[in-house]
């Protein structure tokens, strides 16, 4: 069987990472697969943020279209079409089709499309755009009037969702009931770096960006640190920091964490290294993720393979999917539910360390593999 599999987006990130971990994971159970990725993709730098190997996978076939020579959301969205036109050049070379975008247009290939969700779907038509800076009205516009809808209602479309919480958006919106097919975590490789002594250290792991609550993290945690902190009691805030924007919000951080006087208290790791994010996550007592409604969270689980308590916002996937409403872990709404579970979950460390691990290996690699088959076979019975 001929697969392949579309990477829409060129950068390191979240969604980089599973695509790199599905190609794999393909590859390994023997079909005939090709990653159709930007020319803006770096697989060793891939390899060395997220621990994903792919360009050493001997018989993989790599085809690169070319992008823009440019980074920005305009740059981004021109690369969209220009992808999803080379994409419609060779997709009727395949069997099967990997896909998690919808900016297609157009798409009429007589072949089976696995198309997964990475959030909720929400429409089964395009919608106007509810924004009101120019710019970004352009942008949303452009990408709904590029996105091709029809493909979710093909009968030779497979839709899988990664997270009940994303399932179940969707369904409720569109009538669409998406399986659901977790994000793998390298478990294995996680339990390398779990350490026997655990540390008073709480952890975050995200990109630099204020939407993703670090100024609340690090306000959370000086109440903390009121509430129940001893002297060694440290936070350790992890992300990507590329560009002018993020690095001028980590000085902010900065000064925000000097302004409440627990600046010694605080770190901060710009563009780790996958083993240096394992590294910290191993030693942590407890980790904080703050975004809410989050479709899945997968630092949330890694963090859990390392042992570390995780804290969630009390919605979305990390909080139905992964932490199962807190049998798993604590989770909050306010700041102050915040500084309470970091105080609750530096109590509990070692009697949950090995009940978080083994919720973690339910999310791991060897299980989505395991799905992933179960899908292909499916798709060969049909």
């Amino acid at each position: 069987m001929k697969v392949l599999v579309y990477w829409s987006l060129s950068g390191i990130g979240g969604v980089q990472r599973f695509e790199a971990l599905l190609t794999k994971a393909l590859y390994e159970l023997g079909l005939d697969v090709t990653a159709l990725i930007p020319s803006k993709v770096d697989l060793d730098r891939v390899g060395k943020y997220h621990g994903v190997e792919v360009s050493y996978l001997k018989n993989l076939k790599v085809v690169k279209y070319k992008t823009v020579n440019c980074i920005n959301q305009y740059c981004n969205l021109l690369d969209s079409f220009i992808g999803a036109g080379v994409l419609n050049e060779v997709v009727r070379e395949y069997d099967v089709v990997f896909l998690d975008t919808l900016l297609l247009r157009p798409f009429h290939a007589d072949v089976d499309v696995v198309y997964y969700l990475h959030g909720a779907v929400t429409s089964l038509k395009p919608r106007p755009p509810l924004v009101f800076k120019p710019h970004r009205f352009f942008l949303f516009a452009t990408a709904e009037l590029g996105s091709a809808y029809h493909v979710l209602q093909r009968k030779r479309t497979y839709i899988y969702a990664n997270s009940f919480f994303t399932a179940y958006l969707t369904e409720r919106t569109t009538g669409l009931k998406p399986g659901v097919l977790y994000p793998p975590v390298d478990v294995e490789r996680i339990s390398r770096y779990v350490s026997g002594n655990r540390e008073p250290v709480v952890s975050m792991l995200a990109r630099f960006s204020a939407s993703k609550g670090h100024a609340f993290v690090i306000k959370a945690f000086r109440d903390a640190v009121s509430r129940c902190g001893g002297s060694d009691l440290r936070l350790v805030l992890m992300g990507a920091a590329e560009d002018v924007t993020s690095m001028l919000y980590v000085k902010h951080l900065m000064t925000t964490a000097r302004g409440l006087g627990i600046h010694r208290r605080v770190s901060f790791v710009l563009n780790p290294s996958i083993d240096t994010v394992y590294h910290v996550l191993g030693r942590s007592a407890a980790f904080v993720h703050v975004r809410s409604h989050e479709p899945f969270g997968i630092v949330v689980a890694e963090a859990m393979a390392a042992g570390a308590v995780p804290i969630v916002h009390k919605s979305g996937g990390p909080w139905i999917d992964i932490v199962r409403l807190g049998r798993y872990g604590l989770g909050f709404d306010t700041e102050e539910e915040t500084a309470a579970s970091i105080c609750r979950a530096l109590e509990l460390a070692d009697k949950l360390r090995t009940v978080v691990i083994r919720r973690s290996h339910e999310f791991s690699y060897d299980v989505f593999k395991q799905k992933l088959k179960e899908i292909i076979d499916e798709i060969v019975i049909n």
